[in-house]
């Protein structure tokens, strides 16, 4: 019979370190035998307590009073530990990190429509810059020399004077 795990410890103490490259020999020798594998040696390990329902809550409706919170942040008002809490944002609440802080993965629809408003805000005040430089260069214009006003009379008209008149009866 194949020694077992406590008796291979006994003899790599009473041998020392001179004879050290045989206790492999010796555990993989008694696995085969036994049709054991690694993973079936029990592990010391320590039981992981702080990734509780009650911590998961407690983490989750303190992110969703303000979702810019770091973990720091976090676990200085949860008392969770740095590595748990991190676990917990990312696994347990489906979290990824932006930037140090956590976001849910998905857009919410009140976030959509808020990107959707911006966006749109700021297209119509682009169309406004866009119609009061139009306004001061037709200004210019009309003060201009009398061979601009030669031009614009005449059906000769620049590739400028063009664009700046189809933008004027676009706008109108």
């Amino acid at each position: 019979m194949a020694p077992t795990r406590m008796e291979l410890l006994l003899v790599m103490r009473i041998i020392g370190n001179a004879n050290l490259h045989l206790i492999p020999i010796f555990l993989w020798d008694s696995r085969a035998n036994t049709d054991r594998c690694i993973t079936h040696d029990p592990r010391l390990r320590r039981v992981s307590t702080s990734r509780t329902n009650e911590n998961i809550t407690k983490i989750h409706e303190v992110n969703l009073k303000d979702r810019r919170r770091t973990i720091n942040e976090l676990l200085d008002m949860t008392g969770v530990s740095w590595s748990s809490c991190q676990r917990i944002l990312s696994d347990e609440l489906r979290m990824k990190r932006v930037t140090a802080k956590f976001v849910p993965r998905l857009v919410m629809e009140d976030q959509t429509q808020s990107r959707l408003n911006t966006c749109r805000r700021e297209q119509k005040n682009s169309w406004e810059l866009i119609r009061i430089f139009l306004r001061k260069s037709s200004l210019v214009k009309k003060g201009g020399s009398s061979a601009m006003a030669r031009t614009r009379s005449s059906n000769q008209v620049g590739g400028r004077i063009r664009f700046h008149y189809a933008l004027k009866r676009h706008f109108k």
